[in-house]
């Protein structure tokens, strides 16, 4: 455990061993994402962030970006031509 963190585990023992709703077992939070969750609590507290986000081990996949097919010429020329 990096000692950084592991200030946040000892003042915040059942945090680092909850689990999200619905998660599975092997979810607990890891001492990185209790700190990475503080820091936005704190930041959230002074009015910083709106809200806190989720570790990102807890947001579903996204798909592979697929790019939009465009008939005639390029959008990037088209943005410069008008722009001039």
């Amino acid at each position: 455990m990096r000692p950084e963190v592991g200030h946040l585990v000892e003042r915040f023992p059942a945090a680092h061993n909850r689990t999200r709703p619905g998660a599975n077992d092997d979810s607990y939070l890891t001492p990185e994402e209790l700190a990475e969750h503080e820091l936005q609590r704190r930041l959230v507290a002074a009015g910083v962030l709106s809200e806190i986000k989720p570790p990102p081990r807890f947001v579903p996949a996204r798909e592979p970006f697929k790019p939009v097919s465009v008939q005639g010429e390029p959008l990037s020329e088209t943005i410069i031509r008008e722009r001039r």
